[in-house]
């Protein structure tokens, strides 16, 4: 007969012990995410401090970001790539839901850059352009894109009509409108 701590350590375990959540049934990720550059139009607003970021760190925190992965951050803001990292850096500890690890930082920030850019600026929208080719190599992206606009309204048809004259021949191409146009 056990004795009653064998008892109390076994009725511990069993309340201690981690229930599987009969909700996650299914939801398993079944498939990696394709490489890409995700561009965010607009990144140095509020928007991409206070919540893009924080997600983003989120999904590199959990592993859930494809292996070749990269950020190019664009707007009218006049600022360095280090800049740019220093920016998020701060937003996601001043923002982020999971806890900071420098490791973690390490690795998204590495991969992400920034270039500034009016948006009817034809010289500027080629810079974006060879910096995604430049990405392409750099992080094996296969021309990839995933474009998050989080400008004004009256920018989005500018964006997207330069977004299609410069998009590369090869990959796949998806567009995130933030705000209701």
């Amino acid at each position: 007969m056990a004795t009653l701590s064998a008892r109390r350590k076994s009725a511990w375990r069993t309340l201690t012990q981690v229930a599987e959540n009969p909700l996650l049934e299914g939801l398993e990720r079944k498939r990696t995410p394709d490489p890409c550059v995700l561009v965010i139009f607009g990144a140095s607003g509020d928007l991409t401090k206070r919540k893009l970021f924080p997600a983003l760190y989120a999904l590199a925190y959990r592993h859930m970001l494809p292996e070749r992965f990269a950020v190019l951050g664009t707007a009218r803001s006049p600022m360095s790539t280090d800049d740019f990292r220093k920016a998020m850096e701060e937003a996601v500890r001043e923002h982020g839901r999971v806890e900071f690890k420098q490791e973690v930082w390490d690795e998204l920030v590495s991969a992400t850059h920034y270039v500034p850019m009016e948006f009817e600026d034809d010289e500027a929208e080629d810079r974006v352009a060879e910096k995604l080719n430049e990405l392409d190599s750099e992080h094996g992206t296969e021309g990839n894109r995933l474009y998050y606009l989080a400008v004004p309204p009256n920018a989005i048809a500018t964006l997207v009509r330069e977004i299609g004259e410069r998009r590369a021949s090869e990959g796949w191409a998806r567009l995130i409108v933030e705000k209701p146009f």
